[in-house]
């Protein structure tokens, strides 16, 4: 197994996470549909556009779900360290972190961008049909998460590598000297 059969199993392997997601999604998403034909008495909120929202949520996690399964090849030879795809040597400790931190980044990347999609999306919706939103602060703070979350996704996918470097710089400098080692009666690590 080489680093790229890593990356194309990490690749599928949140394709079928983000399909379980989406599924969570389709019981909303049905009664959504079905308040399109259900009267709504009193001229209260366009029941359409807030319904909408959730049909955005299935639609973004069924989307990376297909994707993610269908180029998972394309997108392992895309978070593979350059140079290093193919290996006659076992990977190392530090090739493999960069691709698994590059393939969490793509998780949290497309997690916290539905998110985000979603907040701001519902906020809109309500604004615009003159509702105040109930807990103003609180989609706020979703959104400023969501946006710190899709910061982190794009550091560890296009970082990783200069992660990787720097724990193993941490690991390098962190570790005793064997004269340390020596003084405390403490064996090899």
């Amino acid at each position: 197994m080489d680093l790229r059969d890593l990356g194309f199993v990490g690749c599928r392997l949140l394709a079928l996470y983000f399909g379980i997601q989406a599924l969570h999604l389709v019981p909303t998403v049905l009664e959504a549909l079905a308040l399109q034909f259900t009267p709504v008495s009193g001229g209260g909120p366009n029941v359409w556009l807030l319904s909408l929202s959730q049909i955005i949520g299935f639609s973004i996690w069924a989307c990376a779900s297909v994707a993610l399964w269908k180029y998972a090849q394309a997108i392992s030879s895309l978070i593979t360290p350059s140079g290093r795809a193919y290996l006659t040597t076992p990977a190392s400790r530090d090739d493999i972190q960069q691709v698994l931190f590059t393939a969490v980044g793509l998780f949290i990347l497309i997690h916290a961008a539905g998110d985000l999609a979603e907040t701001l999306y519902i906020r809109y919706t309500l604004k615009s049909q003159g509702v105040e939103p109930p807990r103003f602060a609180d989609q706020t703070s979703h959104a400023l998460v969501a946006a710190a979350k899709i910061l982190i996704g794009l550091l560890l996918v296009f970082g990783s590598s200069g992660l990787v470097g720097a724990i193993k710089r941490f690991r390098e400098t962190g570790r005793p000297s064997n004269k340390q080692l020596e003084r405390t009666g403490g064996g090899a690590p």
